[in-house]
């Protein structure tokens, strides 16, 4: 398992810009997203990860300089097109998909079956830090508010505790100030059920 955490933070974004910087952190990336999501199945009583891996996500992003203005064109992506659903598998292929436009592929999940559940929009800014393998991700999220993500790669496969313990140690070190029973915001079933929930892993 891998543990990330994703806590709501309270102050305006470019506290928190000026704050890694004077940690001699980098920042390495920024981007405009809106993700939508389509889905067959019930989303209720799942847990975030299992959410995210019960829909089809179109991304449609864009990069942005240092001070979050555009510099780039509007991509499309295309996520988790292998899906089971009960005893159903759906599948479109890379060759099949880089053939069809976004309209089609939509298309096609309506035929399927798939309904549109989220529209979200929000902005996408990684920091880099020596030592610490995964980016510190800020997302300030349309109708959520500003969240920090943070996982760490050599962390995989340690215990959950271990792992989130660490995680919440080396933020702390950049200067936030969590508690190892802080709860993150689970995003996706904050917009799903239209109140915020939390959990202790914005992964699992």
């Amino acid at each position: 398992m891998q543990v990330e955490v994703g806590f709501k933070l309270d102050k305006e974004l470019e506290y928190y810009r000026k704050m890694m910087e004077e940690h001699n952190s980098i920042n390495v990336y920024n981007a405009e997203v809106r993700d939508i999501y389509y889905t067959r199945e019930s989303l209720d009583n799942k847990s975030e990860n299992e959410i995210k891996c019960s829909c089809v996500r179109i991304r449609q992003d864009r990069k942005l300089d240092y001070d979050l203005k555009p510099k780039g064109d509007w991509k499309y992506s295309f996520q988790n097109l292998t899906l089971k659903n009960k005893s159903t598998t759906f599948k479109i292929s890379n060759k099949k998909l880089n053939s069809m436009t976004k309209d089609e592929v939509i298309n096609l999940l309506k035929k399927e079956g798939f309904k549109k559940v989220f529209d979200t929009k929000k902005l996408d800014i990684h920091y880099s830090i020596d030592g610490y393998n995964g980016d510190i991700q800020f997302q300030p999220v349309e109708n959520i508010g500003l969240l920090v993500y943070y996982y760490n790669d050599d962390y995989i496969g340690m215990p959950f505790k271990e792992q989130r313990k660490k995680l919440i140690d080396e933020l702390n070190l950049v200067g936030f100030n969590f508690s190892y029973d802080k709860l993150g915001l689970d995003k996706l079933r904050t917009f799903y059920y239209g109140k915020e929930l939390y959990s202790d892993n914005q992964n699992g």
